[in-house]
């Protein structure tokens, strides 16, 4: 585990679901490299259709974008709770995938066999160098586009060494393992392939963690003003879980509140 040192600069934070989206979409528009989205699910409805729109013209508009997509294999294939059964989400998935002529992988993480017992929670979208910090998942709730909103944390983060951090993370664990299913392609794992994938993921998750990385956090040479120290940190299962130990030792040591 190696801490990230940057500039308190570096970060910018928004506050209103609103921002939230405006952002999302700005960071898309501008992405040369890479965008890599992480998120609970991306919903079939105005705001998810709205994004995964504005994913696939960043690709029309710059063929070499790497665009990668995670989302919760479970959530992935359903709709909301109640909704009739269905491809759920996985519809416009494939949808939008045999509309374009650009290719944007959209993987399925199974952490669990069943979504009752786990769906992957894990928290980051990069585009290029920027990391945008959020818990909020892809859709209309989330981005207030309606009369209800779901607030939550949205930090911009200015750091090339945190952001290929990151990648490389997903690369190694979710696309070099063959262990994440592509949800925007017709075929998927028969039951049985399915269970064994999981069982090599969870194993593999287990002893996972963010990769070091040779570039420098910070962009100036010499002394960082107001400098902020970033840990990233991966939880998963009862032992040797780091995310939880790191919690309880902060808990263990705080005086006053």
């Amino acid at each position: 585990m190696k801490n990230l040192v940057i500039s308190s600069s570096d970060i910018e934070i928004f506050s209103e679901p609103k921002q939230y989206k405006q952002q999302l979409l700005s960071l898309i528009a501008n992405a040369q490299r890479r965008i890599y989205i992480t998120s609970l699910y991306v919903q079939d409805d105005d705001a998810g259709r709205e994004i995964l729109h504005a994913l696939y013209k960043a690709k029309e508009t710059t063929p070499t974008l790497d665009i990668n997509i995670f989302v919760d294999y479970h959530r992935g294939q359903r709709g909301l709770i109640g909704e009739k059964e269905s491809l759920g989400n996985r519809a416009l998935y494939l949808e939008l995938a045999e509309q374009y002529d650009q290719k944007v992988a959209i993987y399925g993480i199974a952490v669990k066999r069943k979504e009752l017992f786990g769906v992957l929670h894990l928290k980051g979208m990069v585009f290029d160098d920027e990391l945008f910090y959020t818990g909020a998942s892809i859709n209309d709730v989330y981005m207030h586009q309606g009369n209800r909103y779901r607030l939550d944390r949205y930090y911009q983060i200015d750091s090339a060494a945190l952001s290929n951090r990151f990648c490389q993370y997903l690369r190694n664990t979710f696309v070099d393992s063959n262990l994440a299913p592509l949800l925007n392609e017709h075929d998927l794992p028969t039951p049985i392939q399915q269970k064994q994938n999981i069982l090599a993921l969870k194993a593999l998750l287990k002893k996972s963690t963010y990769p070091m990385c040779s570039v420098r956090s910070e962009k100036h040479s010499g002394v960082i003003d107001n400098p902020i120290t970033i840990t990233p940190l991966i939880g998963f299962g009862r032992r040797r879980n780091r995310l939880n130990k790191v919690v309880r030792q902060t808990i263990k040591n705080s005086q006053k509140n």
